[in-house]
Order: structure tokens, then C-alpha cells, then sequence
């Protein structure tokens, strides 16, 4: 069994656009359909990036992930919500044929045909270096047999030994559209039920600065461990997931 993609989407709720972010997770060996570049050096087809090899097996033992919810405003109008995200990522590499599994990760900000949101920042960290060969990727994800969704993000090489433990660290901001007060996210947790072993432990944090309000809408069994009108905590322990995370954003001002 291999590894798959574990993604964090933010969707927008009875809204147009569609507003992604996105956990990391291997670049996956199926209908990679990557995008041209700014870096130069970075590969421009399918099969110059490599996929992680089946004999490697990786498990995700922790995840924080942190979501700061600003207003944003444009000549006195509030047109959109600013999205600034940093996630913490540990993995470990149980077993792989090679002493050096290289491969590449990919961590997604929007799905295909979205309108809405707009990436204005994007850096990875691995065990506290900066990649440089970060790009633009599209690709898709496996789910079960039915049509899998179409993500667009980033994508970066990367190298695990057997046997060694991995901080992996994203930061990024995104715009995310406003129609009537309104916006809203999903956390998507179930594609991290592909990872080698249930998941150790993730803590999500979604926090609603001055102007803005959230709430927890949609899920049946995944409720917050904390919950007020401007904070949001979820403290999942060795879980596979099977549902995501639903967050409605209004304005405290609605009418």
C-alpha cells in the first residue's frame, strides 16, 4: 500500500469559488499535471518528478496547523478575509528499500476551476531549511473511486532516510472571497487515512481576528474540544479519519 496525499482544503459554503489550503503530503504517482515553473531548474514534466517508491513507508506522527482569520479591506470595504497559515508537520520513515528515499511533496491552496482565493505567500521548511525549488503543481486525489477532486498548489523535491524523523514546516497566506458577510472552509481530513498508520496526533487551530466571527457547521461526530465565537480547537489522537472539518466565517456585523 502507498502512501497518498493527506490535504487540507478551505472551500468556500453556497459560494462560487471554492477556497483551498492544504496539508502536506507525496506528490502522487498518478495524473500529475505540474505547471510551469518560476524557478528554472524546476522539472517541467510528469516524469522528471519523482514519486515516492511503494517500498517506502512514511507515517505522519504529528500535525499542528494554525489558521489566523484577518479582515481584509480595500478603500474602506471590507473584499475579502486574509488567511495566514502555519503548519508543523512530523514524519518518520518506517521502512524503505533505500537508505535515501528522494520524492516529491505537495501541499495544495486551491481546487481546479476555483476563482476565489489568491496565494500571496508560500514557503517550505525542512528540518528548519528553506527550500528553494518550491513551484506551481496541479494534480489530483484518490477517493474511494469517485471522481477524485483536482487540486492546484505547490510542489517541492525532498528526501527522507530509513528510518529518520522529519520536521516539515509550511507557511503561507492566501485572500480568500467574501459574498454577503460570508465565507466559509472545509478541513479536509479523510485522505489522511492513506498514511501508513493512523494519524499520532493533530491539533487544528482556526482563530477569528476583531471584525469576524466562526462556527463549526456540518459535522456529525468531529466536534471542537474548545469552542467560542472567535476560537476553534480540534485535538484528534491516533484517528484514521473518515469526515472534515466545516467552519462558516461571518462578520460580526452581519445583518
Amino acid at each position: 500500500m502507498r502512501n497518498r496525499p493527506f490535504l487540507l482544503c478551505l472551500a468556500t459554503m453556497c459560494l462560487s469559488a471554492v477556497v483551498a489550503l492544504g496539508d502536506i503530503g507525496p506528490f502522487p504517482a498518478h495524473r500529475p499535471r505540474p505547471q510551469p515553473s518560476p524557478v528554472p531548474s524546476a522539472p517541467r514534466t510528469e516524469t522528471e518528478l519523482p514519486t515516492l517508491d511503494e517500498s517506502t513507508q512514511i507515517e505522519m506522527q504529528s500535525a499542528d496547523v494554525n489558521v489566523v482569520l484577518k479582515p481584509s479591506t480595500k478603500s474602506g470595504r471590507q473584499t475579502s478575509i486574509l488567511a495566514e497559515v502555519t503548519c508543523n508537520f512530523q514524519l518518520h520513515c518506517i521502512a524503505a528499500r533505500l537508505a535515501t528515499s528522494r520524492y516529491t511533496m505537495s501541499c495544495p491552496y486551491a481546487t481546479e476551476g476555483d476563482r476565489g482565493p489568491k496565494c500571496k505567500r508560500f514557503s517550505v521548511e525542512i528540518d528548519g531549511k528553506r527550500s528553494g525549488s518550491v513551484r506551481e503543481a496541479r494534480w489530483s486525489a484518490e477517493n474511494g473511486g469517485n471522481k477524485p477532486p483536482e487540486y492546484v498548489g505547490y510542489a517541492w523535491p525532498t528526501a527522507i532516510d530509513r528510518g529518520a524523523t522529519q520536521t516539515v514546516t509550511v507557511k503561507y497566506s492566501l485572500l480568500l472571497p467574501v459574498t454577503e458577510n460570508t465565507s466559509a472552509f472545509t478541513y479536509i481530513l479523510c485522505t489522511g487515512a492513506s498514511w501508513r498508520r493512523p494519524i499520532g496526533r493533530e491539533t487544528v487551530r482556526v482563530r477569528a481576528e476583531s471584525g469576524l466571527q466562526i462556527a463549526p457547521v456540518r459535522s456529525r461526530n468531529l466536534r471542537p474540544t474548545a469552542q467560542t465565537k472567535k476560537d476553534l480547537i480540534w485535538e484528534l489522537k491516533d484517528f484514521v479519519p473518515k469526515e472534515d472539518i466545516h467552519v462558516e466565517v461571518t462578520r460580526d456585523d452581519k445583518r
